[in-house]
C-alpha cells in the first residue's frame, strides 16, 4: 500500500504560512480548513494553537465562544483580535466603543454623526466660540468662484475668508461655502469623506450660533434667563 501523506514537517511549515495569511489583516477571515488544522496541531514546531476565545455584547451580554487558531507570538489583546475580526464579518461591531452583536451595533448614521462631533470639538479648541454673522439672503453673491473650477474656487473661497477674517468681516456663508468648495475639489475618497464630516460640523457650528442669537433675543429682562429663576 502507497502512503501518499506528505511529511509532517512539510505540512507543518506550509500551514504556519497559510495560518499567518488566513489571519493577515489583508485578507477576510475565514475558517481553517480541517486538514490545515490537522497539520497544525501535528507539527511541533508550529507556533499556533486552537484556543477558545469568549467575546460578550456588551449592550445585550450575548455570548461567542468559539475556538480560534491563535499564536504564542501574539498578544492577548492579538488574539482577541483574532476572534473580532470574525465576528465584524457576521455583522458584529467591534471597535474603539466595545463588542456589540449585530441586533445593539450602532447604527451607521449614528457612527457618522459622532464623527461630526467629534470634529464640532476639534473646531471649538482651535478657534474658540464663534459667533459670525450669516451673510445670507436672496440677493447676496452666491458661493466664492462657483463658476470656474472646484479647485480654482476652493482656492478663491479661502482666500475670501482669510480676507474677510483679518478685516473682522466673517460669516458664515463664507466659512461653509470654503468647507464645501474644499469638499467638492476632492477626488481622493479619504479626503473627500473628512473634508465632508468639516462640512457638516460647521454646518452644525452655524446652527448653534443661531440658537445662541435667538436665545439673547429671548433671553428675560434683567440679565436673567428662565433656568435661573427660582
Amino acid at each position: 500500500m502507497n502512503d501518499h501523506r506528505q511529511p509532517a514537517e512539510q505540512l507543518g511549515h506550509a500551514s504556519a504560512e497559510q495560518t499567518a495569511a488566513a489571519y493577515s489583516a489583508d485578507t477576510a477571515p475565514a475558517p481553517l480548513p480541517p486538514a490545515l488544522v490537522s497539520a497544525i496541531l501535528r507539527d511541533p514546531d508550529s507556533p499556533y494553537y486552537p484556543s477558545k476565545i469568549v467575546v460578550f455584547c456588551d449592550e445585550c451580554g450575548t455570548e461567542s465562544a468559539r475556538d480560534y487558531m491563535v499564536s504564542t507570538e501574539q498578544t492577548s489583546a492579538e488574539r482577541l483580535e483574532v476572534a473580532r475580526r470574525h465576528l465584524r464579518a457576521e455583522g458584529w461591531q467591534c471597535d474603539a466603543t466595545g463588542d456589540f452583536c449585530p441586533e445593539h451595533r450602532t447604527p451607521p448614521s449614528a457612527v457618522v454623526l459622532a464623527e461630526v462631533a467629534y470634529e464640532r470639538a476639534r473646531q471649538d479648541q482651535r478657534w474658540g466660540e464663534q459667533n459670525h454673522p450669516d451673510g445670507t439672503g436672496p440677493r447676496v453673491p452666491a458661493l466664492v468662484g462657483a463658476l470656474c473650477y472646484a479647485d480654482e474656487a476652493a482656492d478663491r473661497a479661502r482666500l475670501a475668508c482669510q480676507s474677510a477674517a483679518r478685516s473682522g468681516k466673517t460669516t458664515w456663508r463664507l466659512v461653509l461655502g470654503e468647507e464645501v468648495l474644499e469638499a467638492l475639489a476632492e477626488d481622493d475618497p479619504a479626503k473627500l469623506r473628512s473634508e465632508l464630516l468639516q462640512v457638516a460640523a460647521v454646518a452644525v457650528a452655524w446652527v448653534e450660533a443661531i440658537d445662541r442669537r435667538q436665545a439673547a433675543v429671548e433671553r428675560p429682562s434683567g440679565g436673567r434667563d428662565a433656568g435661573n429663576r427660582r
